[in-house]
């Protein structure tokens, strides 16, 4: 059902190949793999995947759990029934949670392959900030946790590239002249998206 395939990957001398769905009475073929993450901080998951023949294409799903089962980040690809590799990726806030599970596969599958390869999970800044009332966005000293203040020591986030995909990086901290030595060191402690 799950096997490593020495002639095909997108990088490197092999990957896996999912297949015989309907070994599992629910056609299912996932992969786990569980990560430990800093609590209250935005991650981006990425991933590269093949498929021959996939059906249903449209049950293809990453998605992160917490220990206790909560969902952080459910989603559903529409992924070609055949095609090379393409690049998938989510972002999750980790919210609380110490440690995460990220799965990846089909739910429901009936036939066909796909080869996922090459995960990669880092830690993200200020992607897809969007302000409004309802979504602050605090800077804070690393060291002190003194907060500053948006218009007198940095210049206001916004992120242009808004989108709510995971796709471009996010602004920079702008600090404004009068404050930049005092914010060497900075991290953001509430951001809000969505």
């Amino acid at each position: 059902m799950s096997f490593v395939d020495t002639t095909t990957a997108h990088h490197g001398k092999a990957s896996l190949r999912m297949e015989n769905f309907t070994a599992n009475p629910y056609g299912h073929r996932r992969l786990m793999q569980e990560i430990a993450v800093h609590p209250h901080r935005l991650y981006r998951f990425t991933c590269w995947l093949k498929t021959e023949a996939l059906a249903p294409a449209n049950r293809f799903v990453i998605q992160v759990l917490d220990r206790g089962g909560r969902s952080l980040a459910p989603v559903s690809f529409d992924v070609p029934v055949t095609a090379g590799w393409q690049k998938l990726q989510i972002g999750f806030n980790s919210l609380d949670a110490p440690l995460v599970r990220i799965y990846a596969g089909i739910w429901g599958g009936r036939s066909g392959n796909f080869w996922p390869d090459d995960w990669s999970v880092e830690e993200i800044d200020l992607t897809n900030v969007r302000r409004r009332d309802g979504t602050p966005v605090t800077v804070r000293d690393a060291a002190a946790g003194s907060a500053y203040e948006e218009g007198r020591d940095y210049a206001r986030i916004q992120d242009p590239s808004l989108n709510f995909r995971f796709d471009h990086e996010g602004p920079p901290i702008r600090a404004l002249p009068a404050a930049a030595s005092a914010m060497a060191r900075v991290c953001w402690s509430t951001t809000t998206t969505g």
